[in-house]
């Protein structure tokens, strides 16, 4: 990250890097569940789709 002139970065504490990464696993596990749909014939790519908007 880019700070300006004269402003310090801010430190990223423990518990705010566990608190993100805890909301951040949906997104990061989307992916797999798509793919682990179609491959296997669990549903089609337009299901796929449903289950990504969702």
């Amino acid at each position: 990250m880019r700070k300006a002139k004269g402003q310090r970065a801010s430190e990223v504490t423990l518990r705010t890097f566990v608190t993100a990464l805890r909301k951040s696993i949906p997104a990061l596990l989307m992916p797999l569940i798509i793919l682990g749909g179609i491959y296997p014939g669990l549903f089609t790519p337009t299901e796929a789709a449903d289950v990504a908007s969702a």
